[in-house]
């Protein structure tokens, strides 16, 4: 059922290693969820109900890096890869599918794609204690806060989401369909932060927007706010 998802994460793992930074990936939000928690899920034959994987009404993957831990240009040697497999290529538009600093061109994030099927590539970067993930300023505004408004004015350059940075302190290798991941080793309280009653099977509902840090120039970290 999850055939082409574990394929498209397999990949991304061997992208990972070819850009020397796979001991910095982990699986995140809703894909670090499923791995944790038994969820209700279509069982195959010989499956129980409740397993633990990717989880049916999960759209897509999500797969985070610590990317303090590592030269920039390896996230563009990362994105280099999957691009070279192909991952880039299933887009309409791929130049939408990635976001990058204003100031140096870092990548945030980007969408690798197999088929169908997709997995967000997040770039955390910390900051005051929490580490932070974003796509900019328009996808987060717009999205994540639609019934509030952030003030357009010039010069404010991305929106970013935080969890504290403890819990991301260490990452240990697990089995997730099939395949060895890392998970953080404090997933069990990075989902409580993000998903108030995770331990409960449920449909829906997406990742705490409790820690925001405004960035006006991604050059000046004094000048970032944290709200």
């Amino acid at each position: 059922m999850f055939e082409k998802k574990i394929k498209l994460l397999d990949k991304l793992q061997d992208c990972a290693r070819k850009a020397g930074i796979a001991e910095y990936q982990f699986i995140s939000f809703g894909t670090l969820l499923g791995a944790v928690r038994p969820s209700l899920r279509r069982p195959q034959v010989g499956e129980p109900y409740y397993s633990r994987g990717f989880i049916d009404w999960d759209t897509d993957a999500d797969v985070g890096f610590l990317a303090d831990k590592f030269h920039p240009l390896q996230r563009l040697e990362y994105f280099n890869y999957c691009h070279e497999m192909g991952m880039m290529s299933h887009w309409t538009r791929p130049a939408q599918r990635i976001q990058k600093r204003q100031d140096n061109e870092d990548i945030l994030w980007f969408s690798a794609k197999l088929g169908k099927n997709k997995c967000c590539q997040w770039f955390f970067f910390e900051h005051k204690g929490y580490q932070f993930h974003s796509k900019g300023f328009n996808w987060t505004a717009e999205r994540k806060f639609p019934m509030r408004r952030f003030p357009r004015k010039e010069g404010i350059q991305a929106l970013c989401l935080g969890a504290p940075a403890k819990f991301f302190d260490k990452l240990m290798p697990i089995e997730f369909e099939g395949l060895t991941v890392n998970v953080p080793v404090m997933a069990g309280s990075l989902l409580d932060f993000w998903y108030k009653g995770w331990a409960v099977p449920k449909t829906g509902g997406a990742s705490a927007k409790k820690i925001i840090l405004v960035v006006d120039r991604w050059k000046e970290p004094k000048s970032w706010k944290l709200l």
